[in-house]
């Protein structure tokens, strides 16, 4: 007979996360740039290192941690760790769910700010 620990575990391990986020698309490489355009990829489903990226030939970065997840009902906030042109650096994104048009802004290491609105693609926010 199984303990109601054991179901209990069990349980947690094929309930679904409270949260997810999926993103797939391009966005201007900076607010307002009409012809540089730069991809964004968020799963948080994927491993570590891959679960939030952005880039173009010249910028990339990539999400190695996070130290906060703020969700809303129509947008996701990261904070955390990421890597860009080898160093480790410290990066603040959101992701915004909207009817009128999705959008994705990042700043890594105190710099500018990049992204805008999805030129294509889309994000995809469930909360509980």
């Amino acid at each position: 007979m199984q303990t109601l620990a054991a179901i209990s575990a069990a349980v947690a391990l094929v309930a679904p996360p409270p949260h997810s986020i999926k993103a797939l698309g391009n966005v201007p490489l900076r607010p307002h740039d009409k012809y540089r355009l730069a991809f964004v990829s968020i799963d948080l489903s994927k491993g570590p290192g891959h679960k939030l990226e952005f880039g173009d030939l010249t910028h990339s970065f990539r999400a190695l941690s996070f130290a906060s997840i703020d969700w809303g009902s129509n947008y996701v906030r990261f904070v955390g760790t990421g890597i860009s042109k080898g160093k480790r650096v410290p990066f603040v994104a959101v992701a915004i769910h909207r009817s009128d048009g999705d959008s994705f802004y990042i700043s890594w290491d105190h710099s500018a700010r990049r992204g805008g609105p999805l030129k294509n693609g889309g994000i995809t926010i469930d909360g509980s």
